[in-house]
């Protein structure tokens, strides 16, 4: 596989993503805001695929009939400017299969806005609050898992500098119609070397202020990709219980008591030692200590070990 990369100067070691978007790439495509009123239907409501902290999502269609994604700043800010012009600049850094492709852009005046690929299955956090319609079973699990780590091992390992998403979840985990999965959201991504901390990132991580040692800022990342591998394998959004989620999965893996754990809609149809292994990872990237949590790297090698280890339709949690 091969993947393409922009190289950028930046005059400081560790700085937010900002420079403006027209210098990103002469790749993109600068669309008019009228050109996106008409292929949006003038932001018709009936065309919003949701809200975001970004502005609002909607489904666009060009000429040529392909299906486009537009994201359109709520208000210009100096806050909002350069989340606008991060996640331009990030997703025109990288080129890669689970990151979002990013076609062109808008910059006129008070109008923001970035085209995307159109992703027909939305995202996980879309899937999960309606699995009931169509579950995830347990091989589309693992290609999800599998593609969100190779994503973040991507930015960590092989951007030079290195990139740290920050603000990952199952809201910008996007799914293809063949359920791979796509890092989006990368507006409050930052280019960091690996001496960089980050602490106090959000609620997620205040425990680790003044009761750890600054982490790695990458060592966030891992701790956002344990959650949603949690809620992935679980088939239950974070929030359906609280903080306490990752206490409660972990009392159940002492208690071996998987089958509390994975997502009921299953049916028990998953291969049992290899679920439990996978949830045992997801744990350690969710630790509170973020000096215990592995690198995105070893992740992505674990995911492997087990994709080759045994077939899921061999063996379910029944046979047990």
């Amino acid at each position: 596989m091969v993947f393409y990369f922009h190289r950028f100067s930046f005059s400081s070691p560790s700085r937010e993503v900002g420079r403006t978007v027209d210098n990103t790439s002469n790749k993109l495509q600068r669309f008019s805001f009228k050109e996106l009123r008409v292929v949006t239907r003038d932001f018709d409501v009936k065309n919003r695929l949701g809200e975001g902290s970004f502005g609002q999502v909607y489904r666009g269609c060009l000429a040529d009939g392909s299906l486009i994604t537009v994201k359109q700043l709520r208000e210009l800010s100096a806050d909002s400017e350069k989340q606008y012009q991060t996640e331009a600049e990030v997703a025109a850094i990288v080129r890669h299969p689970n990151i979002l492709s990013l076609i062109g852009y808008c910059n006129m005046r008070k109008e923001r806005l970035l085209v995307y690929t159109f992703m027909v299955n939305c995202s996980l956090d879309f899937l999960l609050s309606r699995k009931a319609v169509r579950p995830l079973d347990w091989p589309i699990q693992m290609r999800i898992a599998s593609g969100i780590a190779r994503g973040l091992a991507l930015i960590h390992d092989q951007c030079h500098p290195s990139i740290t998403h920050r603000d990952f979840s199952c809201s910008n985990a996007l799914l293809t119609a063949e359920f791979e999965p796509i890092l989006g959201d990368f507006g409050f991504a930052r280019i960091m070397r690996e001496r960089d901390i980050v602490v106090g990132c959000g609620p997620v991580f205040a425990a680790e202020v003044g009761k750890y040692p600054p982490c790695c800022p990458r060592k966030v990342d891992v701790h956002l990709c344990g959650n949603l591998l949690l809620d992935l394998f679980s088939g239950r959004p974070y929030l359906d219980l609280d903080r306490r989620r990752n206490g409660w999965v972990s009392t159940c893996m002492n208690e071996n008591a998987l089958g509390r754990v994975v997502d009921p809609h299953l049916q028990g149809n998953y291969p049992a030692e290899e679920a439990e292994r996978l949830v045992r990872l997801a744990l350690s990237c969710a630790e509170d200590n973020p000096s215990v949590r592995p690198e995105m790297s070893q992740v992505v090698r674990m995911l492997e070990l087990q994709s080759h280890r045994e077939d899921p339709g061999i063996r379910s949690s029944r046979s047990r």
